[in-house]
């Protein structure tokens, strides 16, 4: 092989090739030490420092968070404050002269010819090139009126203007001012057009004297000026109230005969931006005022009919006086149209006021006082040909009236102070209790005595001690659901109503409540069967607005039940009794070791189960009840002794345990208070339950799990209400775990981990927190989509999928009867598991996780005829696969054999 010899004769450094490429050779350098460990081992590069890289790795877990944010910010302004540049230089003044040239009397022409090119279509970019700027505001809008600019380049050039004069009071002044130029330009605005008013008035009271070009003249700037401040308007660089205010203060500045002629300008002004005005009560107040004001001076000066002559006209006077004059004819229409749109749009601004205060005597009163007639007699209804017009000024009145009416009541009730006698009276308080009664037994005998009966049945049964299952009361809960709906649903119906807050059953579950309280046992409220459904089934009616929660506090409430005594009997028999039996320790029968002692644990969790096992396999159903000890139920039931509860003080258990799903903070609290007080009692509860909660929460995290059986004691020490409130808490945490890792979390992913899964569903099986417990499950087992996992996460999925997916199947197994009641659950849960499932189409060749899986997705299709509708063309072939591979019952062959009846005879001695 040929070696190129000029490539290692070439010098390590070139001029134009810069510093070299290759790393310099010292004389006494390590690598070139032929020591014996070099030899063997090969050169290995020391660090010169043992922290030269990593030093802070593990350290790092030990710093402070809140130290190192202080350290780090303090870090940040020393180096902005060391970053920053003291410029000890004058302001530097900006050069105007480049873009800005003043207009004076020897530059007219030049003027002339810029504005002439700014009402033309030249670009404003070349215009900006050079701007007059004009000593007045006064000389700008003669100029933009003289050479008629369109309103878009005139609102243009003012905001040029605007802007050089900032810029010439920012080079004066040390300091910044921030200048509002929208009251700057309203004021402006405001002063000429009233200018113009005073000369157009001038003008037309020495017609004889003035040229006409002149009105001409003054007519043409107050158009342009009008549009000019409508466009600004519309782009909010004037102020509204300021201009409006003006525009209605016209009316009583010109109010006399002589300036008649000016409301014509006036009035066409204000009725185009009538709405607006009307939008605010004091000006529609104040420009109600004035045209009234105005009306009353031209019905002064109208000359009326002959002393005890009656007008045989049903309209005033003074209409019928101005029909034929065309000066005050339209005036009079125009202000008597502004009155009677302020009594239509905006009535209250017109009622009676009682303000006695000093510089507000204009107030009190109400404008409509000073008006002649009434506005609904403000219309000419003579000589109306037209059907329709007359029609509409019929409907017209009619509304007026209605509003008219309004105003007188609204005002009486002012002037009294909003103080109504008519409560007062007995005669009406009987009447409006009359009414009250009359709709309340419409309600009630909407409810049939049928119903009642099939309402304590079914309360019965999901609350019977000799009936197992956990779905009773889910399953009565949602057929008394389906009932009251189609009770308000008739009631609506039948009267023409929309009413969703009347609850019909409400008075039977009452009585049901009453007739269940003879047969609680307060030493077991915690562990009692019976009890626990009934909390699970009124949580359920709470949830559906069945039993309204807030109504029954509210009758303990009325009636007085809720007493100190009773309530501190109750809850302290209730607390006491629970932790001398179950306070000590306690141990969950689904995690308990071989000392399993069924007469003692709430075993009614898993009655389901064993009765399944039992039915499923014959050979058992001899032995059943020795095995599983199951005919100690009754006798347990009949053994225990009961404590009797007067109503009073089961009532006060209800409040103390029913819990509230979806409560409102204000019936929450209304609760705690009436339970416990506003003192010690209550901080000291809370203060218990949010104490065990963060025990929880800490265990949930992998805290000490030394104390989990202790913990769990004290959780089986509070109410039912807290436990509920706890393990919902518990459950949204976990929840929440999906945003923090929304890549790692489900059942095939991280988390939760199987510890937390287990916890959670104790926590929630404990509490009897079965709707939580279900919506956890559609929600953890719900598919998920676009889910990528990384080599690393691929190590924990082996030991966690399997465990993780057990506990699922095991716990929907045993809630199967719950998961059916709702469609949507059962199909979102069985969607989530067939997605876990790779096998599917070769079921006997399958881990035993998936075996598992793929029993349960058959028992859920055969069980379930929406699912066989909604997956048939997915799922209804390997249904039959797994039915014959995993499913089917294996008979054992008979074998061929004759039986010895010799055979060991002589080692029995019978």
């Amino acid at each position: 092989m040929a070696i190129n010899l000029e490539t290692f004769m070439r010098p390590l450094k070139r001029s134009r090739l810069g510093i070299p490429d290759i790393y310099p050779q010292d004389a006494k350098q390590e690598e070139d030490d032929l020591c014996e460990s070099n030899v063997k081992r090969g050169f290995v590069n020391k660090l010169a420092v043992n922290g030269e890289h990593g030093s802070a790795k593990e350290i790092a877990y030990q710093v402070n968070l809140s130290r190192f944010a202080a350290q780090f910010n303090k870090i940040l302004s020393q180096k902005q404050k060391i970053n920053t540049i003291q410029d000890s230089r004058k302001k530097v003044l900006l050069n105007l002269k480049d873009h800005f040239w003043h207009v004076t009397a020897r530059n007219k022409s030049q003027v002339t010819s810029w504005m002439t090119d700014l009402a033309a279509n030249k670009p404003l970019s070349l215009l900006a090139k050079k701007v007059p700027i004009f000593n007045k505001k006064e000389e700008i809008f003669l100029c933009l009126a003289e050479f008629g600019v369109p309103m878009l380049k005139a609102t243009w050039f003012i905001k040029i203007t605007y802007a050089h004069q900032v810029a010439t009071a920012e080079s004066k002044m040390k300091k910044r001012v921030n200048i509002d130029p929208y009251p700057e330009w309203t004021f402006a605005i405001i002063k000429f057009l009233h200018d113009q008013l005073l000369k157009l008035s001038e003008q037309f009271i020495q017609s004889y004297m003035t040229q006409k070009s002149d009105i001409e003249i003054a007519s043409k700037n107050w158009s342009y000026i009008i549009q000019l401040a409508e466009w600004m308007i519309e782009e909010e660089l004037l102020d509204k109230h300021e201009f409006f205010n003006w525009m209605v203060e016209l009316i009583d500045k010109f109010k006399s005969n002589k300036d008649d002629t000016l409301l014509k300008y006036i009035l066409p002004l204000i009725l185009r931006h009538l709405e607006t005005i009307l939008k605010s009560q004091i000006l529609a107040r104040l420009l109600a005022s004035h045209c009234i004001l105005k009306l009353n001076d031209l019905s002064s000066s109208t000359v009326l009919l002959k002393c005890g002559e009656e007008s045989l006209s049903k309209i005033h006077p003074m209409m019928s006086a101005y029909k034929n004059c065309n000066q005050h004819s339209t005036i009079i229409t125009i202000l008597s149209g502004i009155i009677q749109a302020i009594t239509l749009r905006c009535p209250a601004s017109l009622i009676y006021s009682i303000v006695k205060e000093p510089g507000k005597e204009q107030v009190v009163g109400s404008p409509l006082d000073k008006l002649i007639v009434s506005p609904s007699a403000l219309f000419n209804t003579d000589n109306l040909d037209d059907a329709e017009e007359k029609k509409f000024q019929e409907e017209a009145v009619m509304s007026l009236e209605e509003k008219e009416n309004t105003i007188l009541q609204r005002s009486i009730l002012v002037e009294q102070r909003w103080r109504s006698s008519e409560y007062n009276n007995m005669r009406t308080c009987i009447k409006r209790r009359l009414s009250l009664d009359k709709k309340k037994r419409k309600i009630k005998n909407l409810q049939t005595a049928t119903d009642e009966n099939t309402i304590l049945l079914l309360c019965n049964w999901s609350t019977n001690k000799r009936r197992f299952g956990i779905h009773r009361p889910l399953i009565a809960a949602t057929v008394i659901k389906l009932r009251n709906t189609y009770i308000i649903k008739k009631f609506n119906s039948e009267y023409n109503q929309t009413c969703e807050t009347i609850y019909p059953i409400h008075k039977t579950l009452i009585k049901f409540l009453d007739e269940f309280s003879r047969d609680i046992d307060v030493s077991q409220v915690h562990f009692e069967d019976s009890f626990k459904s009934l909390v699970f089934l009124f949580c359920e009616l709470i949830r559906y607005n069945v039993f309204s929660h807030d109504k029954f506090l509210c009758s303990m409430v009325s009636q007085a039940i809720l007493k100190p005594e009773i309530i501190s009997k109750v809850y302290g028999l209730d607390i006491s009794k629970s932790k001398s039996e179950h306070g000590g320790d306690y141990r969950n029968p689904s995690l308990s070791d071989h000392d399993y002692d069924g007469s003692t644990s709430n075993f009614d969790l898993d009655a389901d189960f064993m009765h399944s096992i039992l039915n499923d396999n014959p050979v058992f159903e001899a032995a059943a009840p020795q095995l599983f000890n199951l005919s100690s139920t009754s006798e347990l039931s009949t053994s225990k002794k009961t404590t009797s509860l007067s109503s009073a003080e089961a009532n006060a258990l209800y409040v103390l345990h029913f819990p509230i799903p979806n409560g409102e903070k204000h019936e929450i609290n209304q609760r705690m208070v009436l339970l416990l007080g506003v003192g010690k009692m209550l901080h000291k509860e809370k203060l218990k339950v949010e104490s065990i909660r963060k025990q929880l929460l800490d265990v949930l995290n992998g805290g000490n799990q030394e104390k989990k059986s202790e913990l769990f004691g004290d959780f089986l020490t509070l109410s039912h209400f807290d436990q509920f409130s706890i393990s919902t808490s518990i459950s949204e945490t976990v929840k929440k775990m999906k945003q923090a890792f929304p890549s790692k979390y489900g059942i095939i992913s991280e988390f939760p981990s199987s510890q937390q899964l287990l916890l959670l569903f104790d926590l929630l099986e404990m509490a009897g927190n079965i709707q939580e417990l279900l919506d956890f499950l559609g929600f953890f087992v719900a598919r998920q989509e676009n889910t990528y996992f990384s080599q690393q996460d691929g190590i924990l999925l082996q030991h966690c999928e399997p465990s993780k997916l057990l506990i699922v199947i095991a716990i929907i197994h045993k809630y199967f009867k719950c998961i059916l009641n709702s469609s949507e659950l059962t199909a979102t849960i069985f969607k989530g598991l067939l997605q876990r499932v790779e096998n599917i189409a070769e079921p006997g060749v399958c881990s035993s996780t998936e075996r598992c899986t793929l029993a349960l997705l058959h028992k859920m299709y055969e069980s379930c005829m929406h699912l066989q509708n909604r997956f048939e063309n997915v799922f209804s072939t390997a249904s039959s696969k797994i039915s014959n591979a995993i499913c089917s019952i294996i008979q054992p062959a008979h074998p061929n054999l004759v039986w010895d009846t010799s055979f060991l005879k002589d080692y029995f001695h019978l």
